[in-house]
């Protein structure tokens, strides 16, 4: 098997499509680097309350599943410890 080439990710937007997106990083992961020698690394996640960017070079899965729940719960991003407010007008 070939090394696996990191690619970076910056998710806008957390809504259902931006969600379903990261179930399937996270779920897929195992095949994205047998299949085609890729790790989809998930550096930041946006929506229009903030901007949570990793710490330490890309998300956890524990983090983005965190995310995820948040969100289906109808939170904001804003709520998360480290995330940068975005101002609304």
């Amino acid at each position: 098997m070939a090394a696996v080439r990191s690619v970076k990710l910056i998710v806008l937007g957390i809504g259902g499509v931006g969600r379903g997106l990261l179930r399937q990083i996270v779920r897929l992961r195992a095949l994205h680097a047998e299949r085609y020698g890729l790790a989809l690394c998930v550096v930041a996640l946006a929506d229009s309350s903030g901007l949570l960017a990793a710490e330490g070079g890309h998300m956890t899965d524990e983090l983005i599943n965190s995310v995820l729940e948040a969100k289906a719960a109808g939170l904001a991003l804003r709520e998360f410890d480290g995330c940068l407010p975005l101002d609304s007008p």
